[in-house]
């Protein structure tokens, strides 16, 4: 499992150096300024929204399927996770 955070990591990072220049020559300071704060929100907003939900749908999963519960399980996490992020939607639109 830490593998693919590590992963996720390095390849977020790599292209983002990677695509710097692309940044600096095509946009201006003003456009790049708006650029970096519409991916800090977006970032804080994904970590805000998921709050670990895949940690804990990895966790559980095989516990509950051994429960014959995967549906109940599954729907539940699906449900909250949709109303908890439209109510974020709608607070911060």
């Amino acid at each position: 499992m830490l593998i693919y955070a590590v992963g996720d990591m390095v390849v977020t990072g790599v292209t983002g150096f990677i695509l710097l220049p692309v940044y600096t020559k095509f946009l201006s300071k003003a456009g790049y300024a708006t650029y970096s704060i519409v991916m800090a929100n977006t970032t804080l907003m994904t970590f805000i929204c998921h709050f670990g939900i895949t940690s804990a749908f990895s966790r559980l999963y095989f516990e509950y399927s051994r429960q014959h519960k995967t549906n109940d399980y599954l729907s539940t996490i699906l449900i909250v996770h949709t109303v908890y992020s439209l109510a974020l939607v709608l607070l911060f639109y």
